[in-house]
């Protein structure tokens, strides 16, 4: 039986293993292969027909930089869905043909981070203009 998989393709990400980790947990099967692999190799690697989706898995790299990598083109030519993950998100829609510009902030990590509330926690007021996150015990 062969299994449906899952390709990572690998730009420098700090959290490419996480992101297979949690493909892994899904119970679908995944490998992480770094993004300067070739067009035939990424066709060779799809032709069993198992090959269901590829993630590009970023970096902190701009489109704009002269020495960036690039996703092979036959990712995209392949008919497969793609999920492009911050410079992987940026290199697939620069090689697309779409734009990309900067933002207000320098990082989207600036963003990621809002207050975790469990049940186990009180609520913030919602009165406060900005909720203060709280350490909370998550053990039984």
């Amino acid at each position: 039986m062969q299994h449906q998989k899952i390709l990572i393709l690998d730009f420098g990400s700090q959290v490419t293993q996480l992101i297979a980790r949690r493909v892994h947990e899904a119970h679908v099967f995944c490998e992480v292969h770094p993004c300067d692999v070739t067009d035939d190799w990424v066709r060779d690697y799809a032709k069993d027909g198992s090959l269901k989706g590829i993630i590009l898995s970023g970096s902190h790299a701009s489109v704009y930089e002269d020495t960036t990598d690039k996703a092979p083109q036959a990712v995209f030519e392949l008919g497969l869905p793609v999920l492009g993950i911050c410079y992987g998100m940026q290199t697939m829609a620069h090689q697309l043909g779409g734009k990309v510009e900067g933002g207000i902030h320098a990082s989207l990590a600036l963003r990621m981070f809002a207050p975790v509330v469990t049940p186990r926690c009180s609520r913030t007021s919602r009165t406060s203009p900005r909720p203060k996150a709280r350490a909370c015990s998550t053990s039984g």
